[in-house]
């Protein structure tokens, strides 16, 4: 799950979507910890959040779609930087 530290701070303004707090953290795990994984686990909890707010109410709607759509194209990024190239899936040849 999500790690202590700079992510605490997230955990406190989660509800409402703050994203004044998430996309910083994101940020800080993509780019200063060079931990995209970590960054992408953030950036799914807060969609998740957010259809949870849409579902109920909690957001007007163009609200929502412009979020969402920041969310959604941090995520692309960071699936991108996660998956691993086919190369390093492959296993290597047997030296003989």
């Amino acid at each position: 799950m999500i790690r202590t530290g700079y992510l605490g701070l997230w955990e406190l303004f989660r509800r409402p979507i703050s994203t004044g707090i998430i996309f910083p953290c994101a940020a800080y795990y993509e780019h200063r910890a060079r931990d995209p994984e970590q960054a992408r686990q953030i950036v799914q909890q807060a969609l998740n959040e957010l259809r949870r707010a849409n579902q109920v109410g909690d957001i007007a709607p163009g609200a929502y779609r412009e979020i969402k759509a920041r969310f959604d194209r941090r995520m692309e990024r960071l699936e991108r930087k996660t998956r691993r190239p086919l190369l390093d899936v492959l296993p290597l040849p047997a030296q003989a």
